[in-house]
């Protein structure tokens, strides 16, 4: 997640010199990734509950490693074009988080969740500032390079995870629309698809925000958003630690804090940007809860047999909503 999140601050600003560029494939070059993202996490969750978890997460791995040497050696739009659809076929995080659940028990999946939420939150603020530093130094090959050795190293990691579980290879029954229609199943989806839009959608205005209303240099936006994530964990961490015990109470805090967050920055938009910095740290904390608890709900009214093509279907909505966003 951090080699995919490192190349979002900086790629509509370096894919200008590429040959044959144009604004409308600097659109598709950002976008395509998360398209294909989206189309694949349904068959890779299939393929998962066929053969087991820690193969399918390999291939991806393997798929996403051939689109970062592609866009790391080409000089042309079009190819880096396809090394991003690559990198996005490598459609994993929906088997990662069967492999979560099939790995811990219903009292601890919630936490575990969160800490795998907390790192990839991490991973996205940590990118924002690695980024642009690694780029100003190394170009946009360069970048592409350090995601290289990243995912060699996340192959390594998934070689040395042992088998937790077997999966029945006879029971092999699936229904895609009656899983999608499933009402035990698809407000999950929704929600998701819902929360991940309004995220995207907020870190395409608030930027802009930051640098034209309040005339905070882009300089200075690394700091900024490590210092929203760190203090949003005074909100995130008391409410996941009252999660296991009141589930219900949590989520509804969580919904009530992300509304009112967004109402504040609707409200105060070019008004307080002590206001509005106030909202971000509520917003972020929230969302993390929110991030955490959905799946793990989710997972839980799923069984072993169809887990990892329910999960990939609730991440392919996901990304879905960051498309839309």
């Amino acid at each position: 997640m951090l080699g995919a999140f490192m190349i979002f601050p900086v790629l509509s600003v370096y894919t200008d010199s590429y040959s044959y560029s144009t604004p409308f494939l600097i659109g598709v070059t950002l976008g395509i990734y998360g398209l294909t993202n989206a189309i694949m996490q349904i068959p890779f969750g299939l393929l998962s509950d066929r053969y087991g978890r820690k193969v399918i997460i390999l291939i991806g791995l393997l798929i996403f490693l051939v689109g970062s040497m592609i866009c790391a050696y080409t000089e042309n739009i079009y190819y880096l074009v396809l090394g991003r659809a690559l990198q996005g076929a490598g459609a994993i995080s929906g088997v990662l988080m069967a492999l979560l659940s099939d790995s811990t028990t219903e009292k601890n999946r919630t936490l575990s969740m969160a800490i795998v939420g907390v790192a990839i939150g991490a991973a996205f603020f940590t990118a924002f500032m690695l980024g642009p530093l690694v780029t100003k130094f190394f170009n946009l090959s360069g970048l592409f390079f350090l995601v290289i050795f990243l995912t060699i190293f996340s192959l390594l990691l998934t070689a040395l995870i042992p088998k937790t579980t077997t999966l029945s290879k006879s029971q092999f029954n699936y229904d895609l629309v009656e899983i999608i229609s499933d009402k035990k199943f698809n407000r999950f989806f929704l929600d998701i698809l819902i929360l991940h839009m309004i995220l995207t959608s907020i870190f395409i205005a608030i930027p802009v925000m930051m640098y034209e209303v309040y005339r905070i240099a882009v300089d200075d936006f690394p700091q900024l958003y490590s210092s929203i994530f760190i203090l949003s964990l005074v909100i995130t961490l008391p409410l996941l630690g009252i999660e296991r015990s009141k589930p219900h109470l949590t989520r509804n805090t969580s919904v009530l804090l992300l509304s009112l967050s967004l109402i504040f920055i609707y409200l105060f938009f070019d008004t307080s940007l002590i206001i509005i910095t106030t909202a971000l740290i509520c917003y972020i904390g929230s969302f993390s809860v929110l991030e955490a608890g959905i799946p793990s709900t989710l997972s839980k009214n799923t069984n072993i047999d169809n887990r990892g093509l329910t999960m990939s279907i609730y991440t392919s909505f996901q990304f879905f909503g960051t498309f839309l966003g």
